[in-house]
């Protein structure tokens, strides 16, 4: 639909990819990651913006403004909340 940026798409996904690789690290030597606040922040600002891109594709235009907004604000709390789960669980995998 070209309405995000492939750099961005990119940045969420490659968050998820790495985020889900920490998990699985983590499980597999029994220790739990919880989804933390951020990354709850970060999902919800991803449904909003997927949500209001694809109704401005109807020709909203106040939709792709605030759709655009809150793709920035995904891929911010995306980079910050996978900062965050690495320095919070870094010793998973240096094993410390």
């Amino acid at each position: 639909m070209d309405l995000a940026p492939a750099w961005m798409v990119a940045v969420v996904l490659g968050r998820e990819f790495a985020v889900t690789v920490l998990r699985s690290l983590a499980h597999s030597r029994g220790i739990s990651i919880p989804a933390s606040p951020l990354g709850k922040f970060k999902m919800a600002s991803q449904v909003t913006a997927v949500l209001l891109l694809i109704l401005a594709n109807e020709h909203v235009p106040i939709f792709l403004t605030l759709g655009r907004i809150a793709l920035w604000v995904a891929v911010f709390t995306a980079v910050a909340s996978a900062v965050d789960y690495y320095r919070r669980f870094n010793h998973v995998l240096t094993g410390a």
